[in-house]
């Protein structure tokens, strides 16, 4: 009921009070505001998340499928670097059918898409069903819910169908229960040409291994691998995953921290050792590698020609490491190495006070602006 000019002074009063996506629901009706000042002070305002980062968000989405303004909803995404954030929200079949929407209406202007919230099924479909053709702009998917559901898979295989040139799929935390078909994570990965992937926290075990292997062929670009958490009982077989790392020969970040490797599966990873050439990151956090398995990382060194930053904490390394440590410090080009020596509890790290001071003179005459942090 109110003139425009006063709706625009009470959205001003709530900006900076109110969550902007509360706002942007209780005045959908700004769309219909005449000047186009306006539109370009309220948007600017919408795109602001709690970080300062600009994104696009639902409400603001809404607010443009009113308008049925695709311009709007193009400008709408150009400001915010073509990111959309979909985030704790529960959606209605209306909601999946706006984001349809403008993504149909953004097209070029969208470049990054992230959905982490409840999703369904059917609204994947929906959302799907509304782009008549690829996205070919959309590099960065980054989805956050639970996958494990059959139904929801396939519809994800289907919708990232529509996002050819995906570079980035980040996919954390969306596989935790025991019982899942691994097979359709491979189908869905054997769809993309990807540079980056991230499954941290997610339940694979030997079955999730192997259909990563079997989409290996898919996966031969990547330069950052995340598998953080995936493996963490002792029932898969590490040979599977020295075959995957055969096959992804650019990687210059691998993170495999908080699985169970051991020393086999520490020879695993090395025996591709061409294929660790470009690693820049590597990080066996808490991989129970022991001093064999340091052994083996030491005997790899010369190949590790990239190498500048490595993570070993709580790998229960003792003073017989010290050998193969020096030789990954004298022949890797380091800027960082975290030992992190813990003692007490299981899988840390056990040097002597000996051992320590050796290797910190060692590495300090080596490399003097190497940090080193025990």
């Amino acid at each position: 009921t109110l003139p425009p000019d006063e709706q625009l002074q009470a959205i001003r009063e709530h900006i900076g009070q109110s969550h902007m996506g509360v706002v942007l629901k209780f005045f959908c009706g700004i769309t219909k505001l005449q000047n186009p000042d306006h539109w370009t002070e309220i948007i600017d305002n919408a795109l602001v998340d709690e970080h300062g980062e600009k994104m696009v968000i639902l409400s603001a989405l809404h607010c443009v499928f009113e308008s049925q303004n695709g311009q709007r909803c193009r400008e709408l995404f150009s400001k915010a670097g073509g990111k959309l954030l979909i985030k704790n929200e529960t959606l209605s079949l209306l909601d999946y059918c706006v984001i349809g929407y403008c993504l149909e209406s953004a097209r070029e202007a969208v470049k990054n898409i992230g959905l982490q919230c409840q999703l369904t099924a059917e609204g994947l479909c929906i959302i799907g069903q509304m782009l008549t053709r690829s996205l070919e702009t959309v590099k960065e998917f980054d989805i956050y819910d639970d996958l494990c559901d059959k139904d929801k898979l396939l519809a994800l295989k289907g919708l990232l169908n529509r996002f050819p040139n995906v570079e980035s799929l980040n996919l954390r935390g969306c596989f935790k229960e025991e019982q899942w078909d691994r097979t359709l994570l491979g189908d869905v990965l054997k769809e993309t040409q990807l540079q980056t992937l991230n499954l941290s926290g997610n339940n694979l075990g030997h079955n999730g291994m192997k259909a990563l292997c079997a989409a290996s062929s898919s996966l031969s670009n990547l330069k950052e691998l995340n598998l953080i958490g995936c493996f963490k009982d002792d029932q898969w077989d590490r040979t599977l995953l020295g075959d995957l790392l055969k096959e992804t020969p650019y990687l210059q970040t691998l993170r495999l921290a908080g699985n169970e490797l051991g020393h086999n599966g520490m020879k695993a990873v090395c025996a591709g050792r061409s294929s660790l050439s470009n690693i820049k990151e590597l990080n066996l956090s808490q991989c129970n590698i022991g001093d064999e398995g340091m052994k083996a990382l030491g005997a790899t060194a010369e190949h590790l020609s990239s190498l500048r930053e490595i993570y070993l904490m709580n790998n229960n390394l003792g003073d017989d490491s010290q050998e193969s440590l020096m030789l990954i410090i004298n022949q890797c080009p380091l800027e960082m190495l975290w030992l992190w020596n813990v003692h007490g509890g299981e899988w840390v790290n056990n040097f002597s006070a000996a051992g320590e001071q050796r290797m910190w003179d060692v590495a300090k005459s080596i490399r003097p602006g190497m940090g080193l942090q025990f």
